[in-house]
């Protein structure tokens, strides 16, 4: 490694970190993709228990209570 030039050196280290990082991301996204899919199973199902309805007369807070 002592004879090859800094440029050469330095190629080969980035060369090297892109094959670690495709390497954890090749192992991370199937995890990913589970968690995700996990998180989606868990989530509560919302049921409506009784649909919304307007009220006849219109309602306004007290008059006194606001000033």
């Amino acid at each position: 490694m002592g004879s090859l030039p800094t440029k050469a050196i330095e190629y080969f280290r980035l060369y090297r970190d892109v094959k670690i990082n495709n390497e954890m991301l090749g192992f991370l996204l199937p995890v990913y993709e589970q968690a995700k899919f996990d998180e989606q199973k868990d989530t509560p199902v919302i049921l409506t228990l009784d649909n919304a309805v307007a009220n006849d007369k219109k309602v306004y807070p007290p008059l006194y209570s606001t000033l």
